[in-house]
């Protein structure tokens, strides 16, 4: 139970990291 629940977090974190790297790149394209 421990380690799935911690995956999880570990791919929602992953995920929102990446999210923000695009965002930012995307904003520095533009600009």
């Amino acid at each position: 139970m421990e380690w799935s629940r911690r995956n999880i977090w570990c791919v929602i974190l992953l995920t929102c990291l990446v999210f923000w790297v695009m965002l930012l790149v995307g904003l520095n394209a533009v600009a």
